[in-house]
């Protein structure tokens, strides 16, 4: 079930897997204090003491943490059920090599910062997300726009088309 859920990065000729668990959540919570404090460093928008917006520079660090946790935890699911060393695809990854796979997919630091966010995302609400009956509807839909097996392009490309979608029906 976790491998439908999984996205993929294409660098060269090999595919990294990628998803946010409740391991992944559990990671960040016990290293950034809260998963929202995670997610204002990521995004570079947080709310001073007023409730008013604030603007700072993405957290390059926080980001890099985020992606190399979820790159980890797509290597561990994929290797889970897999005895024999040849269908295991790999071993878990630094920093450094993150930071390459990024570097040669063409991944740009704010594309980066919206997949590992848009990750937590569908970790936290997109999977859970029902109707008052309890009918999966509204997962439906949210999956239909982000499929879980997809690339990091066809993703990019489908958030970009809902962001167009939202922006050219007047909703901000």
């Amino acid at each position: 079930m976790l491998e439908k859920c999984m996205k993929y990065i294409e660098a060269g000729k090999e595919k990294y897997p990628l998803i946010c668990t409740m391991n992944t959540l559990e990671y960040i919570q016990n290293n950034y204090e809260s998963i929202q404090r995670f997610q204002n460093l990521v995004s570079g928008i947080a709310a001073d003491a007023d409730g008013k917006k604030t603007y700072t520079p993405i957290n390059v660090a926080a980001m890099m943490d985020g992606f190399t946790t979820m790159v980890n935890e797509g290597i561990d699911v994929h290797n889970w059920k897999r005895e024999d060393a040849d269908e295991q695809i790999m071993s878990r990854i630094t920093r450094q090599q993150a930071s390459m796979i990024l570097r040669e997919a063409g991944i740009s630091l704010s594309d980066a910062a919206t997949l590992v966010l848009t990750e937590m995302t569908e970790c936290i609400v997109g999977k859970n997300v029902l109707t008052v009956q309890g009918k999966m509807e509204e997962k439906k839909k949210y999956k239909s726009t982000l499929h879980g097996s997809c690339t990091l392009r066809g993703l990019f490309s489908a958030l970009r088309k809902k962001k167009q979608d939202t922006c050219s029906s007047g909703n901000t």
